[in-house]
């Protein structure tokens, strides 16, 4: 998943409230555009090999963050280069500057990482520059109480307020964390109701 800023997407927002879909699509894609049959690689080759990439975030210079999630690790490509820099690189583990799994990521106006780890049921937040880790949200085991997640897929940081909010997949659930202690739910139980979920695994 592709993470756009606020702005682009108040701007979307708008635009669709003032356009049909056809048009808007119109605007950005000729009607007579053909596609490439070979794609282009942009990263994952010789020193940027990456093994089971989870998710991606483009920041404001158009540098690409990569969730390496098989290597415990996130790259940085910076924009018109194939090699990635290593910015975050762990190993597998329950130790808060570890990863038993890395499900989503997202980048704070400050750029700090915050990674979901759903098997071990947190977030952690990693500083720019020393990337020092923290845990923000979560961290208290696998389970449906409101200080716990269980499997949780999808993460959105938002960039005005630095609140969490996490899909809670495996409790059908949507949660906001504020704090490391301060969390509570949205919304949600397992079921098909317009109230309900089943199972949710992103938010944006």
């Amino acid at each position: 998943m592709i993470h756009f800023k606020f702005k682009q997407l108040l701007w979307i927002t708008v635009l669709l409230n003032r356009f049909s879909t056809e048009k808007c699509l119109a605007l950005s894609i000729c009607p007579t555009a053909i596609w490439q049959r070979n794609a282009v690689m942009i990263v994952g080759d010789d020193a940027s090999l990456l093994r089971r990439p989870t998710d991606v975030y483009i920041d404001n210079n158009n540098s690409i963050y990569v969730l390496d999630s098989g290597n415990y690790r996130v790259q940085r490509i910076s924009f018109n280069s194939t090699v990635g820099t290593t910015v975050i690189n762990s190993s597998n583990g329950s130790n808060v500057n570890q990863f038993l799994s890395m499900n989503a990521m997202s980048i704070d106006k400050h750029g700090n990482i915050y990674i979901l780890d759903g098997d071990n049921g947190r977030v952690t937040k990693w500083q720019q520059g020393s990337y020092n880790e923290t845990n923000v949200a979560g961290g208290n085991g696998l389970g449906n109480n409101t200080n716990q997640l269980n499997r949780a897929n999808g993460m959105f940081i938002d960039s005005n307020t630095s609140a969490i909010w996490i899909a809670d997949t495996n409790n059908h659930r949507i949660v906001q964390w504020l704090s490391p202690t301060n969390s509570s739910v949205v919304c949600g139980s397992y079921g098909r109701e317009n109230n309900q979920f089943m199972y949710p695994t992103g938010l944006f």
